[in-house]
């Protein structure tokens, strides 16, 4: 798992993927809407940590899906 960590951003690295603010915060107001019920929840995904958590995991996604789109051209 490790690995596939590192590996995964190098790619991302060398690819010039990024995840914009504007990414995160849309992506934090789905899930603040999908909470919306849950106080705790919401007070979790307003933290800063959370959206660097968030920008890592939609790098990830980001990579992968540039990843296939690029393995499966021909």
């Amino acid at each position: 798992r490790v690995k596939s960590a590192v590996v995964i951003r190098a790619i991302s690295d060398d690819a010039k993927i990024e995840v914009t603010d504007a990414d995160v915060l849309a992506e934090q107001t789905k899930m603040l809407n999908t909470y919306s019920d849950n106080a705790e929840a919401q007070k979790t995904i307003r933290t800063t940590e959370y959206g660097e958590y968030l920008r890592g995991i939609m790098r990830n996604r980001k990579t992968v899906q540039f990843l296939y789109d690029n393995a499966t051209k021909k």
